[in-house]
């Protein structure tokens, strides 16, 4: 039988989302870089987080006795 886990990423994605938004911005002020750059770290930083936790929520299931 399969059954879900919960995680951590499920439960608080809306703080995860903001974390990851203030840590690009604060690697583009800190790099000092004009604003654009600041939004491309950011966004390919919220591309990395919908990958892990696409693979994630694929990555789920426990099937059978095995835990």
């Amino acid at each position: 039988m399969a059954r879900k886990k919960d995680t951590i990423s499920k439960k608080n994605s809306k703080f995860i989302v903001l974390a990851f938004a203030l840590i690009g911005f604060i690697i583009g002020i800190t790099l000092g870089v004009n604003f654009v750059s600041i939004l491309l770290i950011t966004i390919m930083l919220f591309l990395l987080m919908m990958y892990v936790r696409t693979s994630d929520n694929y990555g789920e299931y426990n099937i059978g006795i095995i835990q």
